[in-house]
């Protein structure tokens, strides 16, 4: 398979059976559970990252292919949205980091999808000549369902045996070894970003509630996920964010510089619209007197300005939390949208009689 983030294993023997304590998953072990129980996810965003990285990680298990075979089967064949993108990486995996058996699932596919997209990549599948025969899967032979389930549980039980903290992670660590000394996350996510030790780099960021975001790069030379940076939180996002986009929320908290103007632009809309990550980005712009340095002040101003763009009912309160903080140029902005927004719902005055 292919993409940054996969865990295939060969059958299901190692840690799928139900008798397999989660406390004695090797690192790899760790890995494929969380990136497969991503790829089951019933978030399209959060599959769509799973099954990248698992078809990138491990390549051509059969017994891992079979979930995103079935997986492909049964989803809508009128899909929308990230839907679409989704199921276009479940093709693009069983082509490029799956074994021929396979063939028969792409062929159905193609017989009921409509969305010209994934037709697109399922042609760019099927075009690829057969150079033997092998037993094909069929569809029903996985139970997703099932699976998912019992990757939950793994996850829960790692979840309550892994560290309480980051102490014990060192930069270079690789990704299963890093959740092993601290657990697993609250949420992964995948970005685009410049890190100062590595230029533009495609990253994977591990968040954890209360302790900060832990930064991941994939080595080019072994293709293992490395811990690659780490970020503090600057204040502590839990207490105030209960929405379901956690990790929108800490990475505005944790990126600096650069990184948090590329970060505050491209997501931009989706803060804009939910008045949880409208919040938090006010506590955060609050919470920083003195930015780092140009870019991210520059990405302070374009937060500001989100802010005043929303049609929360809140956006008067947000301002004023941010004039109030000390600082010059953001709290100095924030005070002039607050007389401008005031000025324009101010009750005109009575005319003399």
């Amino acid at each position: 398979m292919k993409g940054p983030g996969q865990l295939l294993i060969s059958c299901c023997a190692l840690f799928f059976l139900s008798d397999v304590k989660a406390a004695s998953l090797s690192a790899e072990q760790i890995e494929r559970a969380v990136f497969l129980h991503m790829t089951l996810s019933p978030d399209y965003e959060k599959s769509r990252l799973g099954v990248r990285i698992l078809g990138q990680q491990f390549p051509n298990e059969d017994s891992l292919c079979d979930y995103v075979a079935e997986r492909l089967l049964k989803e809508p064949i009128a899909p929308r949205g990230v839907a679409v993108d989704a199921i276009s990486w479940y093709v693009n995996t069983l082509r490029d980091s799956c074994s021929t058996r396979y063939r028969d699932t792409l062929t159905l596919a193609r017989q009921r999808y409509t969305d010209e997209k994934i037709i697109k990549y399922l042609d760019l599948a099927l075009a690829t000549p057969v150079t033997a025969s092998v037993e094909q899967y069929k569809e029903g032979g996985v139970d997703l369902l099932s699976r998912q389930m019992e990757l939950e549980q793994q996850l829960i039980e790692l979840k309550r045996t892994g560290g309480s903290n980051l102490s014990g992670v060192v930069l270079g660590m690789p990704f299963g070894e890093v959740l092993q000394r601290a657990g697993v996350p609250q949420d992964l996510s995948s970005l685009t970003l410049r890190i100062a030790r590595y230029g533009r780099a495609d990253v994977l960021v591990a968040h954890y509630a209360g302790s900060g975001m832990l930064m991941f790069r994939r080595d080019p030379t072994g293709g293992k996920w490395l811990l690659a940076d780490t970020f503090d939180e600057i204040y502590p996002v839990s207490e105030t964010y209960k929405g379901p986009q956690f990790a929108v929320a800490q990475s505005l908290a944790c990126l600096h510089g650069e990184s948090f103007r590329e970060y505050v632009k491209t997501h931009g809309r989706a803060i804009r619209q939910d008045v949880g990550l409208t919040w938090a980005l006010t506590n955060r712009l609050s919470k920083t007197p003195f930015p780092a340095d140009r870019y991210e002040e520059d990405g302070m101003l374009v937060g500001l300005k989100l802010i005043v763009t929303s049609r929360h009912p809140e956006k008067l309160d947000m301002l004023k939390q941010i004039g109030a903080a000390p600082g010059d140029k953001v709290p100095e902005a924030a005070r002039a949208y607050v007389t401008k927004l005031e000025g324009r719902t101010a009750t005109p005055a009575a005319s003399s009689p």
